[in-house]
């Protein structure tokens, strides 16, 4: 049986075949013993020892009827879980072929669905059938175990099954749910032109604070320039480092540009959109669906844009925060909370007090600045509070 020449059959008929045949040939001589006993003519205590060995004879022929038969029964037992054995393994695999038959039907099916969409459609759907996959394959083996026909479920046992596949069901809507949320929300900001903005404005204006990078690829490059010059110095006896100079020079202008005049533009480009379009750069989950308006408010903020970078020469509001370009057409009168500030452009000027004005006469004050770096608010407030400061004690010297 072990080397799988006789059949299970075969195998457990034969062995208690034996038995049988062990038992027989125990009773047959326990038989012949008895009768050869019985067959004794005694008396006194002769009779008495041959009547107490016809008893133990009978004894040990109940013990070996008793043997054979639990012999036997073991054997059947072991016979019946190899059956077991053997049907629980053919139910494996006919659950592991349909299962498998199962998985590709729905695979060719949902091939054969996606013809035709796009690909957001696409990952949507594969992301839900991902979903559905999970929890179906958790209650697919707890209702097999269920429908095992070998095995016996009492009642409680078998309401805690069920009671695993309804919080199954239960989590697999759940999960749903949420990453149906989760693509309306990601569709709303897919369709918000603010949200693309935010992000190139975002990562610029990181670029910017990062300025150790930019120092390190202008040192990387000013000596990688030095080396290539006095390789091709060496080579070919020529030197020559305009260059590399040249390459330093753009390096350290871009740095220049990007610290005082387009980092500070981004970062306040950035809080513009983010105030108008409702988004929080730094918790995106916060995002609500349409809060940035339409089409029209994005032309209209680019518009005000525009114009504020094309200046207020003829005049105009400014907002907090904005940067406007100023001055280029002459002098201008900046009016803030009722006061009013003249901002000089790029050539000397005069003030000219009111008093001197209706007296048809005066003097020239020209008050020189040089400002160094970028011209933000505060410095722009500065520069005012310096200006009427001049004019006071100007005035004060005029009578």
């Amino acid at each position: 049986h072990a080397a799988g020449l006789t059949d299970d059959d075969n195998y457990y008929s034969a062995r208690i075949a034996m038995i049988e045949t062990e038992k027989k040939a125990s009773v047959d001589a326990l038989n012949a013993e008895i009768a050869r006993y019985q067959s004794q003519k005694a008396t006194g205590k002769d009779a008495i020892d041959i009547q107490k060995k016809i008893g133990d004879a009978e004894t040990a022929r109940t013990e070996a009827i008793t043997d054979a038969a639990q012999k036997e029964q073991s054997i059947r037992i072991e016979q019946i879980a190899n059956l077991n054995k053997l049907a629980e393994a053919l139910r494996a695999v006919q659950l592991a072929n349909s299962d498998a038959l199962s998985d590709q039907v729905r695979s060719q099916n949902r091939t054969l669905a996606a013809f035709g969409m796009g690909d957001a459609a696409r990952d949507r759907q594969a992301a839900i059938d991902q979903i559905n996959d999970k929890y179906n394959n958790q209650a697919r083996s707890i209702q097999q175990q269920l429908d095992d026909p070998l095995k016996q479920w009492g009642a409680a046992e078998k309401a805690e099954k069920e009671q695993e596949l309804a919080n199954i069901e239960e989590t697999r809507q759940a999960a749903l749910a949420k990453y149906q949320d989760y693509y309306a929300k990601l569709t709303a900001m897919q369709g918000d032109w603010s949200t693309g903005a935010i992000r190139s404005l975002q990562n610029y204006s990181d670029g910017v604070a990062n300025i150790s990078k930019d120092m390190q690829k202008t040192f990387d490059d000013a000596f990688q320039g030095m080396e290539d010059a006095l390789v091709s110095f060496v080579t070919t006896g020529e030197l020559s480092f305009t260059d590399m100079v040249n390459s330093i020079v753009a390096d350290i202008t871009r740095i220049a540009v990007k610290q005082s005049i387009t980092g500070p533009l981004a970062n306040a480009l950035l809080g513009t959109f983010s105030s108008s379009s409702g988004t929080d750069v730094n918790n995106p989950s916060a995002y609500t669906a349409g809060s940035s308006g339409s089409g029209s408010s994005f032309i209209s903020m680019v518009g005000s844009w525009l114009s504020g970078l094309l200046g207020r020469a003829s005049g105009g509001p400014v907002s907090a925060g904005g940067i406007y370009r100023v001055n280029e057409l002459g002098p201008e009168l900046l009016n803030v909370a009722g006061k009013q500030y003249l901002m000089m452009g790029d050539q000397p000027g005069s003030v000219t007090p009111n008093g001197q004005v209706s007296a048809g006469g005066g003097h020239t004050i020209i008050t020189n600045f040089t400002v160094q770096g970028a011209v933000d608010r505060r410095t722009q407030q500065q520069l005012a509070t310096t200006v009427a400061l001049s004019t006071q004690r100007a005035l004060a010297r005029n009578g």
